[in-house]
């Protein structure tokens, strides 16, 4: 998302009347510039000396005349500092990159009918890979090489100062707005954003299953600045080497480039392809699963030139054409939906489209241009495209947090803080990007461009630091005293409904870690084909209670174990993180389905092989489905198996969904509860299978429905409690507390034998 570098060229780029010498032959071995002369330094004369006049007696010096003197040379006036390489400045690239912003900030604005505005981020990857490349030619082109210094000087006045500075803002604002907690993990997540790695931290946070459902992080969309970041470092040097390798083997320099170029795009290509099918999050975040998006730019670079020598009519209706398929493909690509599977080979529609785009505007400093490229144009277009960078840093954060601060936002007043955005980006844009850019003292010397790009990542980092350490000081201050006003006694069956503020237990900062009291190793996580099979508790004569499902079913561990006690029987734990014990496919990718479907049979085959259990017990997340009717489809060829093994079968109606990160909530409000509450409404999924079973459609199998005690009904506008007399009930936005199952678990017991004694 850099801009072009707005110069008058000499010679454009790309208008040369045949294809520039430089790329098709080895430059020639130029000899070195003989060393200047300098002339003698004068020598005092000196009298002769009297034989054996001992030194201390010696005749003085004579002082040279004005005769004798031969001035000294000058010192050597510091060479001037590289010109910046001139490119034809297109004002249809500037409104590319304004529509590209316009569809990413829409689509998070949540604008109904904009469901794959995220496109536009592939938009900026071609566009970002043509404008650098082009660079990197002309500067070749003008300086017969690569000035990598002057190179990332440039990237870092460019991208570092507003970069930075949204950075810091961010920190002050989340300072503000956020609760303790949330500020703890936005500490975290701009540390590694203004390191430009906040790509690979955001990679390890969505794979993490017990992350993957909390907030999004105000600084997120930091994940594609960081991917933008490592192509800078990495691409120029793989350019200088292939004109190395030219040089030394004597081949054309476009053949070492394309050799290059193929390589990077194919080898890329295909690691996106195959991390789309085994893992979503690496494939849409990382560098090495976009470089060919970069890549397809880089091809454009070299290409165009040529492209814009052809200026027959059929050539010109050509790029004509291939502009209005540009278009309205990108049009169709931000309006429909990919549920899963994205980049994979869907990425190709955008970095296609964006392509012929550019394709259609390759002679635009010279000529008007096609249609498309003339609608690119337009000043307003140029305008957003001249803010797109400080635009597309600033309206993100301003979402999240105007909705951590004032709840969920209907999507007409996310579009307008989204556009309100625009007034922070255009004076960063005014203020800061610009006159940074272009400032002669910055632009003097290389060693002043790259300090600068030092200083603007050191100082969000001392302030992200700052900001951690100040709530992690301020939560280990007082930590003892409310851990202890907040416990809570096991033997406890009702809540106290007459508390609503106050510490809760387990603390916030706590909660995360309050898991069911499962072994290591014990529950399967996502790429397992196979549940280790850990049995926990005393064996006796019966079969061992089951536990089978996913993490939905694990986090009833305490209320199990305590159930098989009472049964003077062991516990055989058979979950899978993400896994359903219902037959459903997974979306998030292939690999995951096919382990899941793996572990599904095997877990089945092994109750259905091994002794009879004395109880099966499942349960899992009720949102795998949107319809009901599927939902309630996919449990049937489960519980047919499952009843046909001879043992009683305990249902366990899923939790209510908070959907939100109940902890993050909490650390900002025990002084009232009732500030993380959320609706009844939308916390309680349909679930039919529930329904069936209480009715009786399926024999020997009960139903285990504890919801009215997480959640109770009072009225048409009822909420769900995030804490019940002093007990915290989620520790993310989906799963239980230890401690509240341990708190339900007297209940969970007494209802299980009550049917199925």
């Amino acid at each position: 998302m850099t801009a072009p570098v707005r110069t008058t060229p000499a010679r454009p780029f790309g208008t040369e009347p045949d294809v520039p010498e430089w790329l098709l032959v080895p430059a020639p071995r130029r000899p070195a510039p003989p060393a200047p002369r300098r002339p003698p330094v004068p020598q005092p004369r000196q009298t002769p000396e009297a034989p054996g006049t001992p030194d201390q007696h010696r005749a003085p010096a004579v002082l040279p005349t004005l005769d004798d003197y031969v001035p000294p040379p000058l010192p050597a006036a510091p060479a001037a500092p590289r010109p910046e390489p001139r490119v034809a400045f297109r004002p249809d690239v500037e409104g590319l990159r304004g529509l590209a912003v316009l569809l990413v900030v829409l689509y998070h604005a949540g604008l109904p009918g904009l469901t794959g505005g995220f496109v536009g981020v592939d938009v900026f990857f071609v566009v970002s890979g043509y404008v650098i490349t082009s660079l990197l030619v002309a500067e070749v082109r003008d300086h017969a090489g690569v000035g990598l210094a002057g190179f990332y000087a440039r990237r870092c006045r460019r991208i570092l100062p507003a970069a930075g500075l949204v950075l810091v803002a961010t920190c002050a604002l989340g300072a503000v707005l956020l609760p303790p907690l949330a500020r703890v993990d936005l500490a975290r997540d701009v540390l590694a954003s203004a390191l430009y790695g906040g790509n690979w931290h955001f990679v390890a946070e969505q794979t993490d299953y017990l992350r993957a459902g909390g907030d999004p992080s105000p600084v997120l969309h930091y994940w594609s600045l960081g991917v933008e970041e490592q192509f800078y470092l990495v691409w120029p040097f793989v350019f200088v080497g292939a004109l190395a390798l030219a040089r030394r083997l004597r081949i054309a320099r476009t053949t070492a480039l394309a050799g290059a170029l193929t390589l990077l795009t194919a080898g890329s290509f295909a690691l996106s392809l195959h991390w789309t099918q085994t893992s979503a999050p690496l494939a849409y975040l990382s560098s090495p699963s976009r470089a060919w998006q970069f890549a397809a730019g880089a091809w454009l670079a070299l290409l165009l030139p040529v492209v814009a020598r052809l200026r027959s009519r059929p050539a010109l209706l050509a790029r004509s054409a291939a502009g209005l398929v540009g278009l309205v493909t990108l049009g169709w690509a931000a309006a429909r939906t990919v549920d899963a599977g994205y980049p994979g080979t869907h990425a190709l529609v955008p970095t296609l489209a964006t392509a012929a785009l550019l394709a259609a505007g390759s002679d635009v400093p010279r000529t008007r241009g096609p249609l498309t490229s003339r609608l690119l144009s337009t000043a307003v277009m140029r305008r957003l495209g001249t803010w797109s960078f400080t635009w597309y840093l600033w309206h993100w954060p301003l979402i999240v947090l105007v909705a951590a601060r004032w709840g969920d936002l209907t999507w007409p007043v996310r579009l307008a803080v989204a556009v309100g955005a625009l007034g922070p980006a255009a004076l960063t844009s005014r203020w800061v990007e610009r006159p940074l850019r272009r400032s002669a003292v910055v632009s003097a010397r290389p060693r002043n461009g790259l300090a600068l790009g030092v200083a603007a990542t050191v100082v969000p980092l001392t302030v992200a630091l700052l900001l951690g350490s100040v709530v992690l000081d301020s939560a280990d201050t007082d930590g003892s005293d409310r851990l202890a006003a907040g416990r809570v006694d096991r033997s406890v069956v009702h809540f106290d409904d007459s508390l609503s503020s106050g510490p809760v237990r387990p603390r916030p900062f706590e909660a995360a870690t309050d898991l069911p009291p499962i072994g290591p190793g014990c529950h399967a996580e996502l790429a397992d084909s196979r549940s280790p099979g850990c049995i926990s508790g005393a064996t006796g004569p019966k079969g061992p209670v089951v536990l089978f499902g996913d993490s939905h079913a694990s986090q009833w561990m305490t209320a199990v174990t305590d159930l098989a006690r009472t049964m003077g029987t062991s516990v055989l734990l058979l979950t899978h993180s993400g896994c359903p014990a219902a037959r459903i496919s997974v979306a998030q990718a292939q690999a995951l389905t096919q382990a899941c479907d793996a572990w599904r049979e095997d877990a089945l085959r092994r109750i259905e092989d091994g002794p009879t259990p004395a109880l099966v017990v499942v349960s899992g997340f009720n949102g795998y489905l949107r319809h009901p009717a599927e939902r309630e489809a996919s449990w049937r060829p489960t519980l047919s198996r499952l009843v046909d093994v001879g043992a009683p079968l305990v249902y366990v109606a899923d939790s209510p969904h908070p959907d939100r990160d109940v902890p993050r909530c909490m650390s900002g409000a025990e002084d009232d509860w009732t500030r993380c509450a959320f609706p009844r409404s939308t916390a309680l999924r349909t679930d039919l299978t529930a329904d069936e079973i209480a009715a009786g459609a399926w024999p020997r199998t009960y139903l285990v429905d504890l919801t009215d005690l997480l959640c109770p009904p009072s009225g048409r506008r009822a909420t769900c409690p995030a804490a019940r007399g002093g007990v915290l009930l989620y520790r993310d936005g989906s799963h239980l507390t230890d401690t509240a199952v341990g708190v339900l678990s007297p209940q969970f017991v007494a209802a299980v034998h009550a049917q199925v004694d």
